[in-house]
């Protein structure tokens, strides 16, 4: 099946603000093994704020949604573990069909696009005019300002050992009383790669009881770090700063959390 959601939907959504947006997604399901998997494709929101830095150069402002995830994807599989009645193993006894029969092992997988990010100043030696955000001169196009096939280093502490996310040589001070030229949103922070696993049986008791148990573990087996958006502020004084991580995503069981953990739910229904 292929959803195809709308393509150039344009609308007003404050002033001179036009929102465009776009999704394409795919979904798929194999029936043996009580497989699914779904994959949204792509997507893209983009918006134009009114006003801006530069009313000169309102393109500056133009630019993806700071909520935006261009691609993401997520795969999710069910397996009933081969024990108890009806199953290959354990299938004739009524006692090990209660304990070890019936649980069903969940795997679920999200990759996803990074959220955009603006690049400010501080600390310029020059005076501007009260403009509102303020953002650096950009002297290279922004595929050279970010650093390719990145990755944090060896050392994530103290920050200024970790492998910079962005080329500092790529950003400057405007002039006096001038606007930088870079544009709203022109970054895109680290991606996502998060996996859930989950088990679960249920046990019936006469026609209307049920419960369940569940053991969800986040972040597991293999525990990665998600980053959030890096240190933006571009402040030559101090460049060990600049374009370093400070923080991971996610709270304790939000998708994107960093810490691996495991959460035992019990769940009745009647």
């Amino acid at each position: 099946m292929l959803e195809i959601g709308a393509v150039g939907d344009t609308v007003t959504v404050e002033g001179s603000a036009t929102l465009f947006e776009t999704e394409t997604s795919a979904a798929g399901q194999v029936l043996s093994g009580d497989q699914l998997l779904k994959i949204p494709v792509s997507q893209k929101r983009a918006i134009r704020i009114a006003g801006g830095v530069d009313y000169y150069n309102r393109s500056l402002e133009k630019a993806v949604a700071s909520y935006n995830i261009t691609h993401r994807f997520v795969h999710l599989m069910s397996y009933e573990l081969p024990f108890g009645s009806g199953r290959q193993f354990f299938n004739k006894n009524r006692f090990a069909n209660q304990v070890i029969g019936g649980w069903e092992l969940t795997w679920t997988q999200t990759l996803q696009s990074g959220l955009p990010f603006n690049v400010g100043y501080s600390n310029s030696p020059n005076r501007y005019l009260p403009t509102g955000a303020q953002r650096p001169n950009i002297l290279t196009d922004t595929a050279q300002a970010q650093v390719q096939n990145w990755g944090i280093g060896a050392n994530r502490f103290p920050t200024s050992a970790q492998n910079p996310y962005l080329n500092i040589a790529s950003f400057d001070y405007p002039a006096a009383f001038t606007v930088g030229n870079l544009g709203r949103n022109a970054f895109i922070g680290p991606g996502l790669n998060w996996t859930q696993l989950s088990i679960a049986k249920a046990w019936s008791f006469r026609e209307r009881v049920r419960f369940q148990l569940r053991l969800d573990a986040n972040n597991f087996p293999f525990k990665q770090p998600q980053y959030g958006n890096p240190n933006s502020t571009f402040d030559r004084g101090n460049p060990g700063a600049f374009a370093r991580f400070t923080a991971t995503r996610g709270s304790f069981s939000d998708i994107g959390t960093a810490n691996s953990n495991m959460l035992l739910v019990l769940k009745a229904s009647f």
